[in-house]
């Protein structure tokens, strides 16, 4: 019973290692990143809150570069038809 239990986890085992093997393979041929999964909670929820935070800035500073460009071919001498930065 022992060794029935015993093949049957080192082919779980066996498996698991040549789907991660093809998987980092193909990462590796296509010059990917290779990262390993977080599995602390806290440290997944502070990288989103970063991501989500980095990913608000730079909206923001592709809007400024929008209006910016947009004052820029508006410009006749006077500050008309400008338009203010987002704050």
């Amino acid at each position: 019973m022992e060794t029935i239990i015993l093949c049957t986890i080192f082919g779980v085992f066996i498996l698991i290692s040549f789907i991660l093997g093809l998987v980092f393979g193909f990462k590796l041929r296509s010059n990917e990143k290779i990262t390993m999964p977080n599995l602390n909670p806290i440290k997944t929820v502070k990288n989103h809150k970063k991501e989500k935070e980095f990913q608000k800035n730079k909206e923001l500073e592709e809007e400024i570069l929008k209006i910016n460009l947009e004052n820029i071919e508006n410009y006749n001498g006077t500050e008309y038809g400008q338009k203010e930065f987002p704050e």
